[in-house]
């Protein structure tokens, strides 16, 4: 009995044939599902090695979208908002990256003391930057001299090199918030 495709198979010889071929492709989509996940896997191990470096500079990828953090500015725009420093709740260190014990915030230069500065992360409150005495410490371009409370876009210029705005992401949605009931826009809030 001739199969319909005139080449001598039969409908059970076909479906055979089309069940092997099923299993061939079955087969395939695993080996690559498998390749996929160890790359996941490989790619995984190289994120937490990587966050692990960061970790140890200070510096880390924002994970927690309610935690204040200096962002580097720079006036290369490749290279500005590049770096993120987190400010953990209680006390953050900024010194000298070579300092013993080591600082939350390691920076390098000439201008930068072995304990620098500190924010102060205060829990449902504001943070806080302690200046230590004779150390080189900006905010909106005025020289801190103590301790001074952060906002939510201020400039800090710690030495004569880091620069960083500071964010508050609390702060920025309560400000929102407020522009939204004013009826107000960015700009218009900066005039006021």
């Amino acid at each position: 009995v001739a199969g319909a495709g005139g080449d001598g198979t039969g409908p059970v010889e076909e479906v055979h044939a089309l069940q092997e071929r099923l299993k061939e492709n079955e087969h395939i989509i695993a080996n690559i599902n498998k390749s996929w996940e160890d790359r996941l896997k490989e790619a995984q191990e190289i994120a937490a090695s990587r966050h692990m470096v960061l970790e140890d500079a200070g510096l880390d990828v924002l994970t927690d979208k309610k935690t204040p953090h200096l962002v580097n500015l720079n006036e290369d725009p490749l290279m500005s908002e590049a770096l993120l420093y987190l400010c953990n709740p209680g006390i953050t260190s900024v010194g000298r990256k070579s300092y013993e014990p080591h600082p939350d915030i390691a920076l390098s230069g000439l201008s930068i003391m072995n304990e620098h500065c500190a924010i102060e992360n205060q829990e449902n409150g504001p943070c806080v930057l302690h200046n230590n005495e004779g150390c080189k410490t900006f905010v909106n371009g005025k020289q801190v001299q103590g301790s001074i409370e952060l906002h939510q876009g201020d400039r800090v210029i710690i030495g004569n090199n880091h620069v960083f705005r500071f964010n508050h992401p609390e702060e920025a949605a309560h400000r929102r918030e407020e522009r939204k009931i004013q009826g107000l826009s960015e700009e218009e809030e900066v005039i006021q």
